[in-house]
């Protein structure tokens, strides 16, 4: 802080100095003691209006500031929105992404489980001959297994009666009309045994060396 006197008081130090030189000195004490008044409360003037001048340039730096401060917020919030946006659009687009993968996946796997069914379809039916493709197979007219190797099937045509077995389209014997009318004859004889060829209700011919087929006599 720089003081500047004024022309008054620097008036008074002169005046005091030529009493001094003069050898004045009870007119130069009392100069003195005005000239000291004088400067303490010039002094006094002179500090409050700095303390005036810094407050009010501390007050115009912290508005400043502030100002400042209010505008980077504002920025900051601006850009947060503006990040918060961005990932939400992020975030849609990837779930969107994960729908779209997962339906194509989905139809994929459909596509081919569908392959795969009419697959198994195709070889369950082409393990039973004589079966179309729109009929499933039906567990009921599987043969059973202690029938299957009592099977014969008739590599020549019975010659005696005209009721010789013929060989159906799955390739087992089947009776004639007259058999089936009958409820099953004998069809031949296979090594001594007295083997008898019946068409079943399923369908299915079975054999049985004592004539018994699905529970009733022959």
């Amino acid at each position: 802080m720089h003081l500047r006197w004024t022309t008054e008081l620097l008036e008074w130090r002169r005046r005091q100095h030529i009493l001094a030189r003069q050898k004045n000195y009870a007119e130069a004490q009392k100069v003195k003691k005005i000239a000291d008044q004088l400067e303490e409360s010039e002094r006094n003037a002179t500090t409050e209006n700095w303390g005036l001048f810094l407050a009010r340039k501390e007050a115009a730096f912290r508005g400043q500031q502030q100002s400042e401060l209010q505008a980077l917020l504002k920025r900051i919030d601006a850009r947060r929105k503006e990040h918060i946006k961005q990932r939400n659009l992020d975030s849609k687009r990837l779930l969107q992404r994960n729908r779209n993968v997962q339906t194509v996946l989905e139809s994929k796997q459909n596509v081919e489980g569908l392959k795969l069914t009419e697959e198994i379809k195709k070889s369950v039916m082409g393990t039973i001959p004589g079966l179309t493709a729109s009929m499933p197979p039906d567990p009921s007219q599987k043969i059973p297994p202690e029938a299957r190797g009592r099977v014969r099937r008739k590599k020549k045509a019975s010659a005696s009666g005209g009721g010789g077995a013929r060989g159906s389209t799955a390739g087992f014997p089947s009776a004639t009309p007259a058999e089936l009318a009958q409820g099953g004859t004998g069809a031949g004889e296979d090594g001594g045994d007295a083997n008898r060829t019946f068409v079943t209700s399923r369908g299915f011919p079975e054999v049985d060396h004592l004539g018994v087929v699905d529970g009733q006599a022959a």
